[in-house]
């Protein structure tokens, strides 16, 4: 993992434990005095929430999302920042295997627009912001293994082709010995029809000559 990652896992790890300490605490009742939390709806969406947080300790991430949508809709509108702000973390969180940060900056940003709870929009604007950077980084870190696996394609082609090339200037080393044995092999036999060929006219020459003095 390189640095940004373990940084970004920090942050995650740390306002993690915060989205869980905002889904147990009984701060809900003091920041909306006026709405009534007896109702079924809303004890339901507490309800959600905390089994939610119960599954991101567990890193169950795929469940713990879905009794956050749960909360979601069973909360009125003016209750929902902490449901969205905890989707917000589920979808950034680093041990999530469907980490999407996209909807993960979607989700904070909806939270952050909320005015009912300061505390939650501060940390919805940071870990947004904190998204934000990381998925610059991960696009830059894309980038990087795209040219990376391209550049390791490259080589691999022209290692291969320097094999050819390799095999070819073998081949063609081998064609010139050849070439050469059967040249001076060539070169041999002619010097051989050569002398044979003096030879043949020496003999004729003798020939002629003794048939000149026998006469």
């Amino acid at each position: 993992m390189d640095p940004q990652q373990m940084k970004f896992k920090f942050f995650f790890s740390a306002f993690f434990f915060i989205s869980i300490w905002f889904n147990f605490s009984s701060c809900q009742q003091r920041l909306y005095p006026k709405i009534s939390l007896e109702s079924t709806d809303i004890k339901q969406g507490n309800e959600f929430l905390r089994r939610a947080a119960v599954y991101m300790l567990d890193k169950d991430l795929k469940l713990a999302l879905t009794e956050s949508n749960k909360a979601l809709k069973s909360f009125p509108p003016e209750l929902r920042q902490k449901a969205v702000f905890q989707k917000g973390v589920i979808y950034a969180h680093p041990d999530n295997e469907n980490q999407n940060l996209k909807k993960a900056v979607f989700y904070f940003e909806i939270a952050e627009k909320e005015q009912k709870d300061i505390k939650i929009q501060a940390y919805a604007k940071f870990l947004k912001d904190v998204c934000k950077k990381n998925m610059v980084q991960q696009s830059i870190t894309k980038k990087l293994e795209q040219n990376f696996a391209l550049l390791t394609q490259k080589n691999e082609v022209f290692l291969s082709k320097q094999d050819e090339w390799q095999k070819n200037r073998q081949q063609l080393e081998k064609e010139n010995r050849d070439l050469k044995t059967k040249l001076k092999t060539l070169k041999k036999e002619m010097q051989n029809i050569q002398e044979e060929g003096f030879k043949e006219v020496i003999i004729k020459e003798a020939a002629i000559k003794e048939e000149a003095l026998n006469q």
